[in-house]
């Protein structure tokens, strides 16, 4: 049931469309996907269900259409996160992916290198710093250098270039275990 309540709530939360100075958005599910496809975007996809893994992987596959530098997605199952990204076609990615036919949810997302060299690191998604939120991020975060100093002076520990990194540690106030 839980499945059937969560995937119930997306679909209301996520079908809609909203519009920013340089983006729009639409926010949309199609059986148990979930697509944000913008313009001037990189992909982002999230799925619930079986075999989370290979369905992630098809649907950036799916929305792979330009060059896009790395791909990355984190998968939530019994509580722990996989994570596997990769720099590169998106086809890099499936040789590091250990398929799952159980249950979970996951997010995933191709990149276009704005912030940070193409690197691991830099790859998508990003973690809070205990490790409980993964994020992936679209767009440009204008005010990210002065975000990072803030937060390092409060001992939170950046492991990329990104400016969407500073997303996942502001998450932190949260407190979600």
């Amino acid at each position: 049931i839980f499945y059937e309540i969560t995937l119930a709530l997306l679909r209301i939360i996520f079908r809609y469309i909203f519009v920013n100075k340089t983006h729009i958005f639409i926010i949309n599910i199609v059986g148990d996907y979930f697509f944000i496809i913008g313009v001037n975007m990189c992909g982002i996809i999230g799925y619930i269900g079986k075999n989370v893994e290979e369905n992630l992987f098809e649907g950036l596959k799916r929305l792979e259409y330009r060059g896009y530098d790395s791909a990355g997605m984190t998968v939530m199952r019994n509580g722990n996160f996989d994570t596997y990204k990769s720099v590169g076609e998106v086809d890099n990615l499936k040789a590091k992916l250990k398929f799952n036919e159980e249950f979970g949810y996951g997010i995933a997302h191709t990149r276009w290198a704005t912030h940070g060299k193409i690197t691991i690191e830099n790859c998508h998604p990003h973690f809070s710093s205990n490790g409980n939120i993964a994020i992936v991020h679209n767009g440009i975060i204008d005010n990210f250098e002065d975000l990072k100093i803030q937060l390092q002076a409060k001992d939170k520990c950046f492991v990329s270039q990104t400016d969407s990194e500073v997303v996942a540690k502001l998450l932190d106030k949260l407190n979600i275990n």
